[in-house]
């Protein structure tokens, strides 16, 4: 099954130019930023690479002044009902914090 996991924002948004090196190692989306560099560009670059390596895709949408949306698909195995009911590992939600 391919699954697609989204998140929008309601922030400043990237203009077409920045977006297109959003996913680079270490690319940061605006030099002149007042804001701390730590870590800009890493983890988007980490998120393309093991979608990539799921069979999928990364990217993003964005409009300046509006906001963005960050999405990234994943081909994932269906288990049959029989194999779900011997497995002893289930997924429990945490806490949500905020």
């Amino acid at each position: 099954a391919l699954v697609r996991f989204e998140v929008h924002d309601t922030g400043v948004g990237v203009d077409a130019s920045t977006l297109t090196r959003l996913f680079s190692t270490l690319e940061p989306a605006d030099i002149s930023s007042t804001r701390t560099p730590h870590g800009i560009g890493l983890g988007l670059a980490a998120t393309r690479k093991l979608a990539q390596l799921m069979h999928g895709e990364a990217g993003a949408t964005s409009t300046p002044g509006v906001g963005s949306t960050f999405w990234f698909t994943a081909r994932l195995a269906k288990r049959s009902a029989s194999d779900r009911a011997g497995s002893s590992r289930r997924f429990r939600p945490g806490p949500c914090s905020s």
